[in-house]
């Protein structure tokens, strides 16, 4: 008898908390907090059912959110890298794709760039790796001179047979060229066995980017070469690189060398 009444206290007990529960209300009490304590606090009394689901798929949105604000906090390719290598799909991890993309993209370029003699094999994997960038279209612009550049080079071991055009040197339009800093370095822009040939040319950039490179000249073949090359104003590697890069947006074609 006495098994029996007990058995039936707890029963009404338990019937009195079931009745008294309220997954919704208190789920919505969970979702008005929003915070992570309220959802495992609401998980712990309500392990089960719809609004458990919906309180842990709320905690994993809320871990990715904090996961994508560190990788962009950070900003670095191996941030964005971490962010992708635990949340390969879903929110945020397109963007992170594109950003660790473009920062990668960001340090192999200045990598190559800091570079004197860059090859042309780097180069040509760099434009291929990243063929829509505008990094990737100066690549293919030094590529280019680059190859212009060998090419006079195994030409200057070749003995001229004709003589030698002369022609006098196109002067440079009228009025003062602004000077530029002096350095060590010169942005070349091209390579001309003919003297003539050189000279208009120098003439025609002269007037077109005469601004950028300051007094733009034909320097005389070097001995056992017999190429004139079209040389910019004496400048530091940076400027020099600076406007290269600038001409290179213009599809004009250049190298930066030591003078």
């Amino acid at each position: 008898m006495d098994s029996y009444h007990n058995w039936l206290i707890v029963a009404i007990m338990c019937g009195l908390a079931a009745a008294c529960s309220d997954p919704h209300g208190d789920f919505e009490s969970a979702r008005q907090a929003d915070t992570r304590q309220a959802y495992d606090a609401f998980l712990e009394e309500y392990p089960q059912g719809e609004y458990a689901d919906r309180a842990r798929a709320r905690i994993e949105q809320m871990e990715r959110d904090a996961a994508w604000q560190t990788a962009q906090r950070e900003g670095t390719a191996e941030a964005f890298g971490a962010f992708l290598n635990q949340y390969p799909d879903g929110a945020h991890s397109e963007e992170a794709m594109q950003r660790r993309t473009e920062l990668e993209r960001e340090a192999e370029w200045e990598r190559l760039s800091a570079q004197e003699d860059v090859p042309i094999e780097s180069l040509s994997e760099f434009a291929a790796t990243y063929p829509d960038s505008t990094e990737a279209a100066q690549a293919r612009s030094m590529i280019a001179a680059l190859e212009t550049e060998r090419a006079a080079q195994a030409d200057d071991a070749v003995p001229e047979t004709a003589p030698r055009e002369t022609v006098e040197e196109t002067p440079a339009p009228a009025g003062p060229q602004p000077a530029a800093p002096s350095g060590d370095f010169r942005v070349q822009l091209g390579a001309f066995r003919a003297e003539g040939s050189a000279n208009e040319e120098r003439g025609r950039l002269q007037e077109a980017h005469g601004g950028l490179l300051g007094e733009i000249t034909v320097e005389a073949p070097a001995a056992g070469s017999g190429f004139h090359r079209i040389r910019s104003a004496p400048m530091t590697r940076e400027l020099a690189r600076e406007a290269c890069a600038k001409l290179e947006e213009l599809e004009q074609a250049c190298i930066v060398v030591d003078r």
